[in-house]
């Protein structure tokens, strides 16, 4: 066929000279029964299998930058992938993850996001489990809920982000003891990647910039055991007393979250003794609050901005800042 199309080349156009073995300018053809295809470029694509081939799987996503390349790997090899995040902090939070979602949706345009409210469950963790198991019981949380969620959408595995001793709830200890909580399968696409790896890869996909504008959320603790025991464990895991039912059957799908005026959420000119300042990295909220001016405080000002917006609704006179605002303007 080559042959042939050089001949053509060669009676048509005199000033062309046909050269099979060693061209300066290529061009190419594909011949269907149908349709021919010319074209002189090809583009190299990512190498896998068609989105959806390989089954369905809901990812943990927090927007952060390793679950978005987690949901992209999956992807990859042909796994349809929904995403389910849990909402720590608000409507800001979710606006932020919502644009990282919309990033990930332009290589997974099919995925959903899901969304649960799960606050409450955060603050519970904070009140009444020890300090350095409240990162691995909010995790053992998180795969229940995760596992009531697949199941309501008739999905079978989950995908998690996790690499293999990144953090301590991802040492081989702890997640040797998270998986005696799972029920149903989970792939973690990352488990041998290193941070760094991770986000070369969310950079190329385009993701890294967007989850490098999502904090992390600093009620749990900054710190928690890397060598859990299951028998503290289940007895951290018996003070925390909700109902998952309830929180799955809160599910929605994300929506695009519209900026709000937080302007009169931030302190302009009140003294710094005329407020009673929560830090929330360091201390939950104290139950005797009312009738005082409250400013509540956390490093990206994320969940400050939470607890104030709650407990103005509750009629408390509440502000927030992020760390950074905070001591500029002298309150801390």
């Amino acid at each position: 066929m080559g042959r042939k199309l050089a001949n053509e080349i060669k009676l048509n156009f005199e000033t062309l000279n046909p050269e099979l073995k060693s061209p300066d300018f290529e061009i190419f053809i594909e011949l269907h029964k149908d349709v021919t295809f010319i074209f002189d470029k090809k583009i190299n694509a990512y190498d896998g299998y068609p989105v959806g081939s390989e089954g369905k799987a809901l990812a943990l996503f927090s927007g952060g930058i390793d679950s978005p390349v987690a949901a992209w790997f999956a992807a990859k090899r042909g796994i349809a992938v929904d995403l389910l995040f849990l909402n720590l902090a608000g409507p800001v939070h979710e606006a932020l993850v919502y644009k990282v979602y919309e990033k990930l949706r332009e290589w997974i345009p099919t995925a959903k996001l899901y969304v649960i409210e799960a606050i409450n469950l955060i603050e519970k963790i904070v009140m009444n489990v020890r300090s350095g198991y409240r990162q691995i019981v909010y995790k053992v949380f998180l795969y229940k809920i995760a596992e009531k969620v697949a199941e309501k959408l008739n999905i079978k595995v989950l995908i998690t982000g996790e690499s293999l001793g990144q953090v301590s709830t991802q040492t081989l200890d702890s997640l040797v003891l998270l998986e005696e909580f799972a029920k149903i399968p989970i792939l973690r696409p990352l488990i041998a990647l290193n941070k760094d790896e991770i986000k070369e890869y969310a950079r190329e996909i385009g993701t890294l910039d967007f989850s490098e504008r999502v904090p992390e959320v600093c009620m749990l603790e900054k710190h928690s055991t890397a060598s859990p025991r299951k028998e503290i464990l289940l007895e951290e895991l018996e003070k925390v007393h909700i109902d998952i039912d309830e929180l799955v059957n809160s599910l929605r799908e994300a929506k695009v979250q519209h900026e709000e005026d937080i302007s009169y959420l931030i302190p302009r000119n009140i003294p710094k003794d005329k407020l009673h300042i929560v830090d929330l990295e360091k201390s939950f909220i104290e139950d005797d609050i009312c009738g005082k001016k409250v400013l509540f405080l956390c490093p990206s000002g994320i969940t400050a901005y939470y607890f104030a917006k709650k407990y103005r609704e509750k009629g408390i006179e509440a502000y927030f800042l992020d760390y950074k605002t905070a001591k500029r303007l002298g309150y801390i």
